[in-house]
């Protein structure tokens, strides 16, 4: 049965595994199932503004017309520096305060369904005290926000996902599913892919819910990168 407000928290398994691809696409099956989702970017490093046009908030609102957010609404703190979020911060004389980005997710919880998306990998430093993870596990028991946990398809990604996945049972945290991304550069062969998946359903207990594949146009994407979801909403 599926939640009235459904609220999801996309992490990676690394940088650049696809994550912001994978909250469109989540962002996507919400939309087409009813709901009127709200897309946060608590943290972007790497990046101007959040109008600039490699931003996150940016992209996924771009394929997302029939919301009315803005880039500036969707995005918490913009840091230039590509870093680990705490060392981007500190690059420009700030810091992120973990209290007040909570603030605002409880802010938002309250009315909306949520999809909120990672910066990096869950281990980097997010904050002076808190790592990326800390901040979802405070998601997690202070608003019932599910983790979604994205990964490359591709070779390494059993280690990759494995890890991730014992440092959130080591905070007391299920993933609400894991979702594969291929890329352009790296397509996955096939026999790989299901190896991979075979693996982590193995040793994790976690079977991959699907792989979002190579997508040439985001208005217009393959059904299937939609429709995987639907083991994870519900």
């Amino acid at each position: 049965m599926t939640e009235p407000n459904p609220s999801f928290f996309v992490v990676g398994t690394d940088t650049d595994v696809g994550k912001t691809v994978a909250s469109l696409m989540l962002m996507r099956f919400l939309i087409r199932t009813g709901h009127t989702p709200y897309y946060w970017k608590p943290v972007q490093t790497g990046c101007l503004s959040p109008n600039y046009a490699g931003a996150d908030a940016n992209f996924v609102l771009k394929y997302c017309p029939e919301l009315h957010q803005t880039a500036d609404d969707a995005t918490g703190a913009c840091f230039r520096a590509p870093k680990a979020p705490f060392y981007a911060a500190r690059d420009e004389q700030s810091s992120i305060e973990v209290e007040d980005l909570l603030h605002k997710l409880a802010y938002l919880h309250k009315n909306n369904t949520l999809v909120v998306e990672a910066a990096g990998g869950l281990l980097v430093p997010f904050s002076r005290t808190h790592m990326l993870a800390d901040m979802v596990q405070l998601a997690v028991e202070q608003f019932g926000i599910k983790p979604v946990l994205v990964a490359r398809a591709g070779l390494g990604t059993i280690n990759h996902t494995l890890l991730s996945i014992e440092a959130l049972h080591r905070r007391g945290i299920q993933p609400a599913g894991i979702v594969f991304v291929n890329n352009k550069e790296h397509r996955t062969p096939q026999a790989m892919l299901q190896e991979n998946m075979e693996a982590i359903s193995t040793f994790s207990n976690y079977s991959v819910c699907g792989c979002i594949p190579h997508i040439e146009d985001f208005s217009n994407p393959p059904e299937e990168a939609i429709t995987l979801f639907e083991k994870i909403v519900g």
